[in-house]
């Protein structure tokens, strides 16, 4: 299938060893962005996953392109586990904010996931202050 073209270029990426190289996290990135366009969200998070890793593993983490990744694994997990969602979606809102990045899209978007999240676990407030912090 389709999928399997990222998943083979990750193997053989990493039977390069590329220890802990930023062409990893770059590679992951890029292969995630391929997997969403394809609709395949869940290839895509297995991906994000690895960006966030490898993006950890070099302390890389005050990016647009990592605060990118908490976002998207936050949207993957809003379904399946809010907690978690909730951690990745508050992450994303930081480190945006810590680059002030309050003005960009992914920072609305991850803004209107992360209220949508609080409003549907019951936190109203918290989630208009969320929404109103758009203005």
């Amino acid at each position: 299938g389709n999928r399997s073209s990222e998943k083979e270029i990750w193997k053989e990426w990493l039977s390069l060893d590329p220890k802990d190289s930023i062409f990893s996290y770059l590679l992951a990135e890029s292969l995630a962005d391929s997997a969403k366009k394809k609709g395949d969200y869940e290839l895509a998070n297995e991906f994000y996953l690895q960006v966030k890793k490898q993006r950890e593993t070099l302390g890389h983490i005050y990016s647009p392109n990592y605060a990118f990744a908490m976002s998207e694994l936050g949207g993957f997990y809003q379904r399946t586990n809010q907690d978690s969602a909730l951690y990745h979606l508050n992450t994303a809102k930081l480190i945006y904010e810590a680059m002030g990045m309050e003005t960009s899209l992914p920072y609305i978007k991850n803004q209107i996931r992360y209220s949508a999240l609080l409003s549907s676990i019951g936190q109203k407030e918290l989630a208009l202050n969320e929404m109103f912090s758009l203005e």
